[in-house]
């Protein structure tokens, strides 16, 4: 799956109030012979534009000026033998030789462009030059929008040259769709008068002597661009074709991100060295929420206060290297079992008061510096060390630094992909066993044919259509979420074009969000599910972890 397009550069203040696209035929335009005595190549320019916005604007005029000449940027060596035609009624064209434009004008002083309105401007028999090189073609628009001033708006398309027998297509991926860190085999047909270069992400290979590349450990989608370049600068004409592979559960990497609502992490968060991780609440999951941390935990800021506000339990070693304070009348400190550092006698620097109805039992020596005065017992069971180096009464707040026990679970949320061939003139169905997206893909490698897939599912019909008029073939892809227990139908046909089913091709690519797969079924025609929805089904609550 292979795609490419013509560059082009606004480059008048106000860009064009319509869209513009070229493309030619052939694609790409092969340079005249070199020899004068023979006859020269001719390619066509077939220019589309649309209004894209929901206002109308008037157009009084459209230039296209091609240049011509022998030197490596003049695409044509003259326009006489042109031939310019324009698909708006009553509009007319005229070749103004000075200027070497084609100007298009309606038969008014202007006219209205809306959003359902499409224009082809053809300009064929174009007999091109005999040198290689990039050809700026102009298209000057002069238009406005409401009771404005009319005004010229400009943009130029870059249009190459290659030298005869240049070809470059095909770029394919296979798979389309791979599992995270998965390989992907690229393939493609090239010509050996170039220079090749395959492209994608930061990495930049050459590909000169080769038609097919195989690259691994693929984590996240990524678009891989083919490059074909002949000659030097300035007349160094490119070709660039596109190809993409989709990754199951990709890695993602990007710059500021900000989440609305609520996110949901399956796996570790993890934030860099010397970076801070900011949060207003944080809560467990669960009937009984609960955080478990794994690893260190340092509350650093010593200007800042801890509090928690409901019970504290630490499974694992604490070690305070500050004060720890509990000052609130009414709370208490438990300890079943209360010691100094290691090697080092634990201190209590404050007045202790034992409550009565409370023994304290010693096993070994008590060695008492100061005043001591029990009004109950303290008990130390038998094999038990009660120590402390220090505790002192202090401000208000909670210092914890050491390790946390914690456990992590993870939950993959995507299944495997499926992939089924579709059939022309036939629709594939099926019920979705759980939610999940259905794509849908369609080829066209056939002159003049329009082939369509269409997904139903869930009361809405979505399609793509890829339609062949350049000598390229023709894709496009359909996206369309399925609920559980939904009814989905993928129909494979055509709109419009000849009515043979060779040399077309579709496929539906189930991607289902946990774990189900598929067994479509196959009936002729174009057939759309029932419009019901499923019925919800209640979810059980998560057990706490």
């Amino acid at each position: 799956m292979g795609l490419v397009t013509q560059s082009f550069t606004v480059v008048s203040a106000d860009e064009p109030l319509l869209s513009y696209d070229l493309t030619t035929a052939p694609d790409p335009v092969e340079a005249s012979p070199e020899n004068p005595q023979m006859p020269p190549e001719t390619c066509e320019l077939i220019i589309v534009a649309s209004r894209r916005s929901g206002t109308a604007a008037d157009v009084a005029s459209i230039k296209v000026k091609i240049p011509a000449g022998t030197a490596a940027p003049d695409l044509a060596l003259d326009l006489s033998r042109a031939v310019a035609s324009i698909s708006l009624s009553g509009w007319s064209v005229a070749l103004n030789s000075s200027t070497e434009e084609f100007v298009f004008t309606p038969v008014a002083e202007y006219e209205t462009i809306g959003p359902d309105t499409s224009i082809t401007i053809r300009i064929s028999e174009l007999p091109v030059s005999r040198k290689v090189g990039s050809c700026p073609v102009t298209v000057t628009e002069r238009s406005r929008t409401g009771n404005s001033a009319f005004r010229n708006r400009e943009l130029v398309f870059s249009v190459g040259k290659f030298p005869p027998g240049f070809y470059m297509r095909n770029l394919m991926c296979d798979p389309l769709v791979i599992d995270n860190g998965g390989d992907v085999t690229l393939t493609w047909e090239r010509s050996a008068n170039a220079a090749y270069e395959l492209l994608y992400g930061r990495t930049c290979l050459p590909v000169t002597n080769v038609s097919t590349r195989k690259i691994t450990n693929v984590t996240s989608d990524t678009t891989f661009y083919l490059r074909g370049t002949v000659g030097q600068a300035p007349d160094q004409v490119v070709r660039i074709l596109a190809a993409q592979v989709t990754v199951v559960k990709p890695d993602l990497e990007v710059g500021n991100l900000v989440v609305h609502g609520t996110t949901t992490a399956k796996g570790d968060v993890t934030v860099d060295k010397d970076r801070t991780l900011y949060a207003r609440t944080m809560m467990g999951l669960g009937q009984n929420p609960t955080i478990d941390v794994g690893g260190h935990l340092n509350l650093s800021s010593s200007d800042r206060t801890t509090t928690v506000k409901g019970p504290l339990v630490v499974e694992g070693t604490t070690t305070a290297k500050d004060d720890v304070s509990v000052t609130e009348g009414g709370s208490i400190v438990r300890i079943r079992d209360l010691r100094g550092p290691s090697a080092v006698a634990l201190t209590i620097n404050s007045n202790t008061n034992v409550l009565p109805g409370n023994d304290v039992t010693i096993a070994g020596n008590l060695t008492v510096s100061g005043t001591s005065l029990l009004n109950g017992n303290v008990t130390v069971a038998t094999g038990k060390q009660l120590s402390a180096a220090k505790i002192v009464a202090g401000a208000d707040g909670l210092t914890v630094g050491g390790p946390f026990a914690a456990t992590v679970s993870t939950m993959d949320i995507v299944g495997p992909a499926q992939v089924f061939p579709l059939t022309f003139g036939r629709t594939l169905a099926f019920t979705a066993p759980t939610a999940g997206l259905a794509i849908g893909e369609v080829h066209t490698t056939g002159n003049s044919r329009n082939s369509i897939v269409k997904l139903s599912g869930n009361g809405t019909n979505v399609r793509a259509s890829a339609m062949r008029i350049d000598g390229r073939t023709a894709a496009n892809v359909a996206v369309l979420p399925i609920r559980k227990g939904a009814s989905c139908s993928v129909y494979f046909g055509m709109e419009g074009g000849d009515s043979g089913p060779e040399f077309r091709a579709a496929w539906l690519v189930w991607v289902p969000f946990g774990k189900g797969g598929i067994t479509p079924s196959s009936v002729a025609g174009d057939v759309d599910p029932p419009d019901s929805e499923p019925e919800e089904t209640p979810e059980k609550s998560a057990s706490p972890a």
